[in-house]
């Protein structure tokens, strides 16, 4: 192949990767979407031996770009898994709240129980000294460099 072809084909890739989409907002069913995501990316943790619920309870549509909303499922599932141990648990509940929807991700993770009191309140925070872990293989325990959850 060719310089130029080269430079085209990883032109192309970067675009793919990191163009803004502009995608307009669609009315989606929450617990569809997380179940659709979730069969998405289960095999990318298939190897950890963890205990998943789910319960999906019927919502009103949302109205989320459907990339935004791929974007934040997936972050939420994965920072989950890679702060739960094996043989931890991890419950996924979608559910109506008020006029809307709601989704709750819940982990008995070692790393969030270690959390200090109080920090859940005051928005991004570590959950864990960041020498201690890397894997840098996602879905693996620890995998994350800096894992950063956000909790309002």
């Amino acid at each position: 192949m060719r310089e130029k072809e080269v430079i085209q084909k990883i032109r192309k890739r970067v675009d793919e990767l990191f163009t803004v989409k502009e995608t307009a907002p669609k009315e989606l069913s929450l617990e569809q979407e997380v179940e659709e995501r979730l069969q998405e990316i289960r095999p990318h943790f298939a190897h950890r031996e963890l205990d998943i619920t789910t319960r999906f309870e019927p919502t009103p549509p949302i109205l989320l770009p459907p990339d935004v909303l791929q974007k934040v499922i997936d972050g939420l599932v994965k920072n989950a898994i890679e702060n739960t141990p094996d043989e931890g648990k991890i419950e996924i509940h979608v559910r109506k709240k008020s006029e809307g929807a709601e989704l709750i991700v819940r982990t008995t993770g070692s790393a969030f129980r270690r959390m200090p009191k109080g920090e859940s309140l005051r928005g991004f925070f570590t959950t864990q000294d960041t020498m201690a872990y890397s894997s840098k293989r996602p879905f693996d325990f620890n995998a994350a460099e800096k894992a950063q959850t956000f909790c309002a």
